[in-house]
């Protein structure tokens, strides 16, 4: 399969970029009125339809180009069975759980909330703790693949891409909250 031109490439690259962060900023612009709550949280403002692509997408990412051809490859169809399965088992508890620590903590928008509710502060700094070195792995995962992908697809350095990505992300996800997130990766 040929690549296209670095012109081409870039064209694609940078126009979407600017595109998401036109349409993110513009989002912002209308949910700027949004409270504290709304901005951090969005609790309750999402149906199950966009809420379950939304799991679904941040839980397959990139990976699906690479895990689990990389798997079939090394283990057969058992092994993408199996890594399926372990990659959805989360969600289907938390979907079961959900609805009881909501019952439990029902001020409450983020786990560690219950968590330090029912076991303490220690329990629940501890889980904080956890949670962000997870996000920063997570993180740090999606955007070497992303520099992989654009690599193998273009042929290019993926690095300058990828800085470009993370700053247009944190601009119009500090301007528009939770929400916009949630919309930008509803789209993707």
């Amino acid at each position: 399969m040929g690549q296209p031109s670095t012109q081409a490439s870039n064209a694609l690259i940078y126009v979407t970029y600017g595109s998401f962060l036109i349409f993110g900023c513009a989002i912002a612009w209308r949910l700027r009125h949004q409270t504290k709550d709304e901005f951090l949280s969005s609790n309750r403002t999402q149906s199950a339809g966009p809420l379950a692509l939304n799991f679904v997408a941040s839980a397959l990412g990139s990976g699906i180009l690479f895990a689990y051809p990389q798997l079939a490859t090394l283990t057969g169809v058992q092994g993408v069975i199996v890594y399926a399965f372990s990659s959805a088992a989360p969600l289907m508890i938390f979907a079961v759980l959900g609805p009881i620590i909501r019952n439990k903590c029902p001020e409450g928008f983020i786990l560690t909330e219950w968590t330090r509710q029912r076991y303490g502060v220690v329990t629940a700094m501890f889980l904080s703790f956890l949670t962000l070195v997870t996000m920063f792995l997570y993180m740090v995962a999606e955007l070497s693949a992303m520099q992989q992908i654009v690599g193998a697809l273009t042929g290019m350095d993926g690095l300058p891409a990828i800085i470009v990505q993370a700053v247009v992300t944190t601009i119009y996800t500090s301007l528009g909250g939770f929400k916009i997130s949630f919309i930008t990766d509803n789209i993707q």
